[in-house]
């Protein structure tokens, strides 16, 4: 029989994974940290007494904590760290792309291409008005032709100098090797159309249409009828030095782009734009 009050009377009274009654607990682990040492579990509180009685009284319970406390130590440790992040460069201005437009030829434009045509050493355009610089993308050069319309005035100046340089042009045999024709008598309409065809194509800065080479027949006629097929041939280069053709450079494409698209300008557009910045 064992006796009463001790340990073992007491663990039957409650279950196993509860308490011990009465008795000192055992000491629990503390839960290690990461990078240190395990911490020392503490001392559950004191044995419960035991109650007075008869034989078949029962004693009295103690009290205690199962667990222990304590506390671990503090470990220490390294982790990868993250790279900075890298500073980019100042972001530019964005510029929104040039319009499409229409603008006349500079005076020094004007210079450049009627010395290309003929290769003319007068200053033709000395007798013009200045060029007018405009347009938020001019940034002193000459885009919008806004205030590059001609005038009443300008148009008797570029007739001058029509005049002027087809007699210098004359004068000196250049307009004979450009437009040469052994029958001019019979055959002279004939030549005037290869003369137009090669000559406008150079003075338009692209091929010419069938419909505009009919109408520079128009001012040929007019000279040669009652002249002669030099005379004819005169007219047509005074006519092409006063057109629209010769004194405009057009940056609009084909055409076919959409209302407020981007434009893709024509082969012979993007020539003509590359020319005049190299000349």
């Amino acid at each position: 029989m064992l006796p009463r009050g001790s340990c073992l009377v007491r663990l039957a009274l409650v279950t196993a994974t509860t308490a011990v009654l009465g008795c000192v607990s055992d000491p629990a682990p503390s839960s290690p940290v990461d990078g240190g040492t395990p911490g020392t579990g503490g001392a559950g509180s004191g044995n419960g007494s035991g109650g007075v009685g008869n034989n078949s009284g029962s004693g009295g319970s103690g009290t205690g904590s199962v667990m222990g406390s304590g506390s671990g130590g503090n470990g220490t440790g390294s982790a990868p760290g993250s790279g900075g992040a890298g500073s980019g460069g100042n972001v530019g201005t964005v510029v929104p792309l040039i319009p499409a437009r229409v603008r006349r030829l500079t005076n020094a434009e004007y210079e450049a291409s009627v010395r290309a045509l003929f290769g003319t050493s007068m200053t033709i355009s000395a007798t013009f008005p200045p060029d007018a610089r405009q347009g938020v993308f001019a940034r002193g050069g000459y885009t919008l032709n806004d205030a590059q319309r001609v005038d009443p005035v300008l148009a008797k100046q570029l007739a001058d100098a029509a005049v002027a340089i087809v007699a210098e042009a004359r004068q000196n045999g250049r307009l004979a090797s450009m437009a040469p024709c052994t029958n001019s008598a019979t055959g002279g309409e004939a030549c005037a159309t290869t003369f137009i065809q090669t000559f406008g194509a150079k003075a338009y800065r692209r091929p010419l249409t069938p419909a505009e080479v009919t109408a520079f027949l128009v001012p040929y006629r007019a000279g040669a009828t009652g002249g002669t097929y030099n005379d004819g041939v005169d007219m047509i280069v005074r006519a092409a030095l006063q057109s629209s053709g010769f004194l405009y450079i057009t940056e609009i494409g084909d055409g076919t782009a959409a209302a407020n698209a981007n434009v893709t300008l024509t082969p012979y557009e993007s020539a003509s734009v590359l020319s005049y910045i190299l000349t």
